[in-house]
């Protein structure tokens, strides 16, 4: 009878399977992964300690809920990540680091996945524990403060969601080879401030989007720039933040038809 394989050969047969564009198989392998783990290091061992065994396992099983998340395979990443953070509440204390990084992962799913309720405490744990190592002008606290913001935004209080991003943005600066990340911000600011009934600095918001993100390349990039584009002739009734012929440009630079725009999202 040929031995089972080790969690290694399972990973990789997860990404192989991935990699094929083949998702069944894909998290079929990585929940292997997840049982070969459990089970390898579910009796002591000796010269561990339970602490060690608990980070281990804590570690491994946050790499893996990323790697189910990455497969559309939503209920058991958030099993894997609820109980990585659990263990990782074992091996540290409660303001390490490691431990944050764990729960913003957690959020962060939460929050995308429009379960807003359950990612802010969860959120606001990591805000402290950032906080606490780096400070207020931290970039994972910038980070999570980003997080926070769509959070705020996917409850419907626009006026703590524009907070949230301006103070991230306050941290992260505004340069324009600051990234996508400063211009998703800005677009949650525009989505938070047209909620609150402030179409200028939603489309001052939507504009500056608009720019960071004709600064880069790719999809994503792209997407976020239709998204602006959408937003901005949303607000053309009410408020013109942009001519048409800047529109008009944008929409050609971005290969979309005039006039076409896709629909613009809450925020992220």
């Amino acid at each position: 009878m040929s031995a089972a394989p080790d969690l290694q050969t399972l990973v990789d047969a997860a990404l192989n399977a991935a990699n094929r564009g083949d998702s069944r198989r894909a998290v079929q392998a990585a929940e292997a992964a997840v049982a070969a783990l459990q089970e390898a290091w579910q009796a002591p061992r000796p010269g561990v300690p339970p602490v060690v065994a608990s980070a281990v396992v804590g570690t491994s099983l946050l790499n893996l809920g990323d790697l189910l998340l990455a497969f559309g395979a939503k209920p058991q990443a958030r099993a894997c990540l609820e109980q990585a953070v659990a263990l990782l509440e074992r091996a540290y204390t409660p303001d390490a680091v490691e431990l944050g990084a764990a729960l913003v992962r957690l959020g962060e799913m939460l929050a995308a996945d429009g379960e807003a309720v359950a990612a802010e405490p969860v959120l606001q744990r990591a805000l402290a524990i950032f906080t606490l190592a780096g400070g207020s002008d931290d970039l994972r606290v910038a980070h999570v403060f980003g997080v926070l913001s769509i959070a705020a935004l996917t409850l419907g209080r626009p006026e703590e969601a524009a907070a949230f991003a301006g103070r991230a943005l306050a941290i992260l600066g505004d340069a324009v080879d600051a990234g996508l990340e400063v211009a998703h911000l800005w677009n949650t600011v525009g989505a938070a401030t047209a909620l609150a009934g402030r179409p200028r600095e939603a489309a001052a918001a939507w504009r500056r989007a608009l720019q960071l993100a004709a600064a880069v390349t790719g999809e994503e990039a792209a997407a976020l720039g239709r998204m602006a584009i959408a937003s901005l002739q949303q607000l053309a009734a009410a408020d013109r933040g942009m001519d048409e012929a800047e529109l008009l440009a944008h929409r050609r630079r971005l290969g979309l038809a005039p006039g076409t725009a896709g629909s613009p999202p809450p925020g992220r």
